[in-house]
């Protein structure tokens, strides 16, 4: 069941991707509306999704994900540290 879903999204989004293409084609417009990605230097990227415009920084990215896998891991310790002090106490 879940690969099927898996397989139904793909094709989904692979719809999608193809009719912008076609639509991009048919009005000769040359950047998508849907999803593009582009490298504008080392570090700037430039990600077009449903019309609207993003700029990345790839190193403010870069240590908002380190802060997060802190963060994530110090949850994860004290919920391991509370499941045992549960196990041992009964």
């Amino acid at each position: 069941m879940t690969t099927s879903f898996i397989f139904i999204i793909f094709l989904l989004i692979l719809g999608v991707l193809t009719v912008d293409r076609n639509n991009r084609n048919m009005f000769l417009h040359k950047e998508s509306k849907l999803f593009n990605c582009k490298k504008m230097d080392d570090n700037n990227y430039k990600i077009v999704f449903c019309g609207e415009v993003y700029d990345f920084d790839k190193e403010k990215i870069a240590v908002y994900i380190s802060k997060s896998k802190n963060t994530i891991k110090k949850e994860i310790d004290f919920i391991r540290k509370f499941v045992k002090e549960k196990n041992t106490a009964e």
